[in-house]
């Protein structure tokens, strides 16, 4: 079950377990990837005093934090986290995250799908990789996707990782060319016809960094040209194993344990309806993953709101979903039989 635990607008997701749900209890993910015990050192300073300026999204950030303290004392008197856990390094979870980095599962055009209705274990060049029932993929680039795709085909929800444009990112990339995505500029990412592929009631979601250049594309340039009704932002906090968030708290564009989501519905007079029955302010709590940009599936959170049976796209995916069309050049990368243990 993806929700765990619930109070106002704060949820409590278990990654792990969402993972391990697409394999019918024949598979999990290794825990080793979200054992991540403690906060990261962090150059943040949010609690000293800044010019007036940046006091808006210090203030917001103080009260944000209150309000996840309250939350993660809900979840421990609820029998959630460890009131004194253990804190020990998360090293051993970040270097089995590194080997996945190193992993060789880019290939250059490729297609598939596993249309059983249980997960298989397929080989491509002596690699074995683990699909989840009923799911496709198109390992591409997404600026090829009218291509791949068949003409007039549409997806009642789309979820968009973007390879944002980043300077921490470039220089680690530079020391390991396997990290991610190549990253794309905003015009590019706004270039990808998003408009088109949107079913009658589609629900877009789009993750993002706390970049004010990039939110503000979304808001002005990818909402509007794909044809797209602003309706919510929602935020994934980060948290250990113990409930504390992964950094600190920071001021405008610093590192921060919480990333965005940005919820959107096609423009339409049938979409009217869903955007007001879409919640606004929600904040999903969970350990992430050590896997860089591993994000929890946000189905199970959306299906509320998506039709029975809904057809499902991901846009630069990193992994396989049941009942998803998965479009990226790293769609195998978290399916790696070695990221797995058998039951």
């Amino acid at each position: 079950m993806a929700i765990v635990f619930q109070s106002d607008n704060f949820i409590l997701l278990n990654h792990k377990e969402i993972v391990d749900s697409h394999y019918q209890g024949k598979y999990e993910i290794r825990r080793e990837f979200f054992n991540i015990n403690r906060s990261f050192k962090s150059d943040n300073t949010a609690g000293v005093k800044r010019k007036r300026r940046k006091m808006s999204t210090h203030e917001k950030n103080v009260l944000l934090e209150e309000s996840l303290q309250k939350f993660i004392h809900k979840c421990k008197l609820a029998g959630y986290f460890e009131e004194n856990g253990n804190e020990e390094s998360n090293q051993a979870s970040l270097e089995e995250a590194s080997k996945v980095h190193n992993l060789k599962c880019s290939y250059p055009v490729l297609r598939g799908e596993n249309n059983n209705n249980e997960c298989i274990i397929t080989k491509l060049q002596e690699e074995e990789y683990l699909f989840p029932p009923q799911c496709r993929f198109f390992q591409n680039d997404v600026k090829k996707i009218d291509d791949f795709l068949s003409s007039g085909e549409v997806f009642d929800l789309i979820v968009i990782d973007p390879p944002w444009w980043n300077k921490y990112i470039r220089r680690v990339k530079k020391a390991n060319r396997n990290i991610s995505y190549d990253m794309l500029y905003n015009d590019e990412i706004a270039d990808i016809p998003v408009g088109r592929l949107n079913s009658t009631c589609s629900i877009v979601t789009i993750w993002c960094t706390n970049n004010k250049t990039h939110l503000n594309s979304i808001m002005t340039k990818f909402i509007p040209h794909w044809k797209l009704r602003y309706v919510a932002e929602w935020l994934w906090m980060k948290v250990t194993k113990v409930g504390k968030p992964v950094c600190d708290f920071a001021d405008e564009e610093k590192k921060q344990p919480y990333e965005r989501i940005i919820v959107a519905v096609k423009d339409s007079e049938e979409t009217k309806c869903l955007s007001e029955k879409i919640p606004k302010d929600i904040i999903l709590v969970s350990t992430p993953s050590s896997i860089h940009s591993h994000k929890p599936p946000l189905s199970d959170i959306l299906k509320l709101y998506l039709p029975e049976n809904p057809k499902c796209l991901e846009i630069f995916a990193r992994y396989l979903q049941p009942g998803f069309t998965s479009v990226g050049l790293e769609v195998l990368k978290l399916q790696h039989v070695s990221l797995f243990n058998r039951l």
